[in-house]
């Protein structure tokens, strides 16, 4: 997506129901009810492979038009300019009409300059953390268990390709989760959870550029007494951050194999 610039996204109704079964599938659908046996005729939800398949066929269907990107039920149309943004948009909408795939137009946004798409803000200027996502974090509470500071780290990791060197900063709230510690929250501890808080208000987490398939790419590596840190660049601009503790072994390592470590962690 180098130079996006324009986006809309498109949110298929009841997904699912739209895809119509064969019908050895619907004989497998069938239920028993105090008015007889039913079967679907149409994909219903629950079914494990449900997920999977919708996914294939709605990638089928768009996937050979420039600038458009599916997860699932939710597609995104991106233009570096507003004529070829239009111009995509008007073959996806003919597209889905010619497939019979219809839309929730009130989960629809159309020709934005910024959106949020599969947990991520998409802008004219690059990537973004979603907003929902860092609101979450800065308002969490302290953890009282190791439970807690499971479910926090769970959210913490997600803006770990915005923010160098998380593994830094999580570590001593990662030590918690020891085995062989019993829990106790201790000041390092309030302190780590704190500037982990600050971080994502104060210094916003940076921006991600947009990766391009013909520029080159350069990977930034160090290491520490306890983690590795690694960054992706395309013309002096970070793509991902990366980051990880190391294990009680790799700690022994010498520095040069930490550094080597890191390249492939990276």
């Amino acid at each position: 997506m180098p130079g996006a610039r324009y986006f809309s996204t498109l949110d298929a109704r009841s997904g699912y129901w739209q895809i119509p079964l064969d019908k050895e599938s619907s004989k497998l659908t069938t239920f028993n009810t105090p008015f007889g046996r039913f079967r679907f005729t149409r994909m219903p939800f629950g079914i494990r492979s449900a997920q999977e398949v919708f996914h294939k066929r709605v990638h089928e269907i768009f996937e050979d038009i420039r600038g458009v990107e599916t997860d699932i039920d939710d597609i995104l149309v991106w233009g570096r300019t507003l004529q070829e943004h239009d111009e995509r948009l008007k073959a996806t909408l003919e597209r889905a009409r010619e497939c019979n795939l219809k839309f929730k137009l009130e989960k629809c946004h159309f020709r934005s300059t910024s959106v949020v798409y599969i947990g991520h803000k998409l802008t004219s200027e690059g990537i973004k953390p979603d907003p929902q996502k860092i609101e979450a974090i800065v308002n969490m509470p302290e953890p009282h268990d190791k439970k807690g500071v499971q479910r926090l780290l769970g959210m913490v990791n997600y803006v770990g390709k915005f923010v160098p060197n998380l593994s830094e900063i999580t570590s001593p709230l990662r030590e918690l989760l020891k085995n062989d510690v019993l829990w106790h929250w201790l000041e390092r501890h309030a302190s780590a959870f704190e500037k982990i808080k600050t971080i994502l208000t104060n210094t916003e987490p940076g921006i991600l550029t947009y990766y391009d398939v013909t520029k080159p790419v350069k990977l930034q590596v160090d290491t520490s007494k306890s983690g590795l840190g690694a960054v992706l660049t395309q013309s002096n601009m970070p793509v991902a951050y990366a980051s990880r503790s190391l294990t009680p072994a790799e700690t022994r390592y010498a520095q040069i194999e930490k550094k080597l470590l890191a390249v492939v962690f990276g």
